[in-house]
C-alpha cells in the first residue's frame, strides 16, 4: 500500500512536536521537482516564471469589456478586529487586545529571523529530497505561532465559494482548506468541496508547476499527484494537493472578474493558529505567489501590488483595501528594493536613517546595513504590528523621542498597567504616556520621520508614532527593539496605517503616499 506524501509529513509534524519540536526552518521556494529531469529546463522555467508569473486564463463577466490598458482588481481588506473578522475578541479590554499584538510580533520577529537565516544558508547548501530530516526543513514557512493580522475575502470555484484568507506579504503559496478534511480547523466559511466545483484540478507530477517550489513533491502513488506541505512555527501546518482553480475578484470597474487556473494549495490535513480563516494569500516575491501568478493572466496586469491600512486608532471598525495590478494613480515617492546577499521571497527595503522633530538621529549604519554574512537589512511587513528595531537604532530612538517629549511637548511618561500578559508587555513597551483624547494633536507628538534610499522620507502622522494602548488615554510608542545589536529591523503595520503602499515587482521598487484608506480608494 502506497502512502502519500502529505500523510507522511503530518505523522513526521504530529511526532516531532511531541517528541523532539520542529526545527525552525523557513520555506524556499528554488528546489528542483522529480517531475523536471533537466536543471537547465527547471532553471529557464524558474527564471521565465519569476519575470511572467504562471499563465492564468481569465474572462469577464457577461457585458464586461477588456481594457487594453494596465488591469487591476480591488478588494476590501478587514483587520483581524473588525466586527466581521472571526478574530474578533469582543469580550477583551483594548489593553487585553493589545497585549496580544505585542506577543504576536515578538513571535513573528522569531520567526522572521530563523526564515532568512534558512534563506541565507540554502544558498550555499544544496537541498535534497533524501530522508525526514530534509523534509522538514523545507516545510517550515515564516509565520511562526501567528494568526494573521488582516483578512480578504474572495471567492474560489464554479460555481463561486466565498473563502476568507489571512494576507502575508511573507509567504509565497496560496492555500484554503478543502473537503473531504482528514484534519481542519473550524473556519467562518463553509470549508470548499473541489467535487462540486466544475473547474477544479489536481496538478499532477508532469505538470511544470509541481518544479516550482520546494514546497511541492510529486506523490509516488499510482495517480502522481503533486502534493505541498508547509508548516507554521511549532504547532500549525497544511498539507494536501496542488491545485488548479477559478479564483474570482472584483475589478476596477465593479464586474467580476474571473481567473481561471490559478494556482494553490487544496489542504486536507491542517492544523493550529489560523482558527476562522479559510487559509493564507501568498503575497511574497516568490514566483508561485499571487503577483507573479497575476502577471501572466493575459490582462496586461503589472507585477504589483498595493494596499492601504485603514488607521485603526480613528476607527477600529474602518475598512481598508489591497490592488493586484495597478491601483488608480496617485501621488507616491519610490525607494528600490534593497538587495540583500542572497535570493529572498521577503520585501527588504533601504532604511537609511530616522530623525526626531527634524533632527537626524545619530545611528551607526551597521544597524541597518546587511553584514557579510547576509544578516541585518530591514523588511517590511504586513503581520507585524510595531516596527522592531535592534537596539541601537532603537535605544537612540527611544532616547531622542522621550527627550523631545518632555522638554519641547511636555508628555509625562506613564507606565502600562499590570494585567493580562503584562511582564511580556513591559518589557517591549516602554515608552507610554497620558495623554486626553482632546490634546492627542500633531503639535503634542513629537515628530518621527523614516529616511529610505533614494532621497525617500516618510513623515509619520500621530496615530502612526504612539497607539491607544487602553481606552483611558494611554499611548505608547510604536516602535520596539530586539533582543540583539544586530539582525533584521521589520517596519510594522502601525506604521503604514493611512499610507497607500505599492509593491512594484516591475521596477523593483516599493512606493509610499498618504492616503485616507478608510475611504479613499
Amino acid at each position: 500500500m502506497s502512502i502519500s506524501f502529505f500523510a507522511i509529513l503530518s505523522i513526521l509534524l504530529i511526532c516531532s512536536q511531541l517528541v523532539l519540536g520542529i526545527i525552525q526552518q523557513p520555506t524556499h521556494e528554488l528546489a528542483p521537482a522529480s517531475a523536471i529531469k533537466s536543471k537547465a529546463k527547471l532553471r529557464a522555467l524558474l527564471e521565465d516564471r519569476h519575470r511572467h508569473g504562471y499563465p492564468i486564463e481569465h474572462s469577464r463577466e457577461e457585458n464586461a469589456k477588456s481594457s487594453s490598458s494596465s488591469s487591476g482588481l480591488v478588494f476590501d481588506v478587514i483587520h483581524r478586529q473588525h466586527p466581521s473578522s472571526p478574530y474578533r475578541q469582543a469580550s477583551k479590554s483594548h489593553e487585553e487586545v493589545m497585549q496580544e499584538h505585542v506577543r504576536r510580533g515578538m513571535l513573528r520577529l522569531d520567526s522572521l529571523q530563523k526564515s532568512t537565516f534558512a534563506e541565507r544558508t540554502s544558498n550555499t547548501m544544496p537541498l535534497t529530497r533524501e530522508g525526514p530530516s530534509a523534509l522538514q526543513e523545507k516545510v517550515i514557512a515564516p509565520a511562526g505561532e501567528w494568526q494573521g493580522e488582516y483578512l480578504v475575502q474572495m471567492q474560489i470555484g464554479t460555481p463561486a465559494r466565498p473563502i476568507l484568507l489571512i494576507i502575508d506579504t511573507g509567504s509565497g503559496l496560496t492555500w484554503i482548506q478543502c473537503a473531504p478534511c482528514t484534519q481542519c480547523f473550524a473556519q467562518q466559511e463553509p470549508i470548499f468541496d473541489p467535487a462540486r466545483s466544475t473547474s477544479y484540478a489536481r496538478v499532477n507530477c508532469s505538470h511544470p508547476a509541481c518544479g516550482a517550489s520546494s514546497l511541492f513533491q510529486c506523490a509516488e502513488t499510482h495517480n502522481r499527484t503533486c502534493e505541498y506541505g508547509v508548516q507554521y512555527g511549532s504547532s500549525s501546518f497544511s498539507t494536501g494537493v496542488v491545485s488548479t482553480d477559478t479564483l474570482t475578484v472584483d475589478s476596477l470597474s465593479g464586474t467580476a472578474l474571473r481567473l481561471h487556473s490559478f494556482l494553490f494549495g487544496c489542504g486536507i490535513f491542517n492544523q493550529g493558529q489560523m482558527v476562522g480563516s479559510s487559509g493564507l494569500l501568498g503575497l511574497s516575491r516568490s514566483a508561485i505567489a499571487v503577483p507573479m501568478q497575476l502577471a501572466g493572466a493575459g490582462l496586461n496586469f503589472s507585477r504589483k501590488f498595493t494596499h492601504c491600512f485603514a488607521d485603526l486608532a480613528a476607527n477600529r471598525n474602518a475598512t481598508s483595501f489591497m490592488y493586484l495590478g495597478d491601483a488608480r494613480a496617485h501621488q507616491l515617492q519610490y525607494t528600490p528594493f534593497a538587495v540583500p546577499p542572497f535570493r529572498t521571497q521577503f520585501y527588504y527595503v533601504g532604511l537609511q536613517g530616522i530623525s526626531v522633530d527634524g533632527r537626524r538621529l545619530r545611528i551607526p549604519a551597521s544597524a541597518f546595513a546587511f553584514s557579510v554574512d547576509g544578516t541585518g537589512g530591514t523588511v517590511i511587513d504586513s503581520g507585524t504590528t510595531l516596527t522592531l528595531l535592534v537596539r541601537p537604532a532603537y535605544a537612540a530612538l527611544r532616547a531622542a523621542f522621550r527627550a523631545a517629549a518632555a522638554r519641547k511637548h511636555r508628555l509625562h511618561a506613564s507606565a502600562v498597567r499590570g494585567g493580562f500578559n503584562s511582564t511580556v508587555t513591559s518589557h517591549v513597551i516602554d515608552t507610554c504616556y497620558r495623554i486626553p483624547a482632546e490634546e492627542f494633536r500633531p503639535s503634542r507628538v513629537p515628530a518621527v520621520a523614516l529616511h529610505f534610499a533614494g532621497g525617500v522620507d516618510l513623515r509619520l502622522p500621530p496615530n502612526n508614532v504612539l497607539f491607544p494602548f487602553d481606552d483611558h488615554g494611554l499611548f505608547c510608542l510604536a516602535f520596539t527593539g530586539t533582543a540583539s545589536d544586530v539582525g533584521i529591523n521589520v517596519i510594522g503595520n502601525i506604521q503604514q496605517q493611512n499610507f497607500r503602499i505599492e509593491y512594484d515587482l516591475e521596477n523593483s521598487r516599493i512606493g509610499f503616499g498618504r492616503a485616507y484608506c478608510a475611504e479613499d480608494r
